[in-house]
C-alpha cells in the first residue's frame, strides 16, 4: 500500500495542474460561471474515467477534450449536423 502512495500523490498533482490549466483558459475566454462549470465537467470526466490510477498523456488529453466539448455544447447549444456531412453515410 506504501508503494502506492508517491504515484496517487504524483497523480493528484498531475490532476491539479491539468484542471487548474483547463479552468484558467475558460474563465480567461468565458468568464468565472464558465469557468467553475467546466471544471465541474472535467472533474466528472475524471470520475468516469476507467483508467485511474494508470492514466497517460493521451487520458489527459481525452478528459479535457470531452471537457470542452461540453463547454462548446452549453456556448453553442447541440450541433445538428449538416447535409453534406451525412452525404456519406449509406440509408439502409
Amino acid at each position: 500500500m506504501h508503494s502506492d502512495v508517491p504515484h496517487l500523490f504524483q497523480l493528484m498533482n498531475l490532476a491539479q495542474r491539468v484542471l487548474g490549466a483547463f479552468m484558467i483558459a475558460v474563465t480567461e475566454a468565458y468568464g468565472s460561471e464558465e469557468g467553475e462549470l467546466a471544471a465541474d465537467d472535467w472533474l466528472n470526466e475524471l470520475a468516469a474515467t476507467d483508467e485511474l490510477p494508470d492514466l497517460t498523456t493521451r487520458d489527459w488529453r481525452r478528459i479535457t477534450i470531452a471537457a470542452a466539448a461540453r463547454l462548446a455544447n452549453r456556448l453553442t447549444g447541440p450541433r445538428t449536423p449538416q447535409p453534406h456531412e451525412t452525404a456519406h453515410c449509406v440509408q439502409g
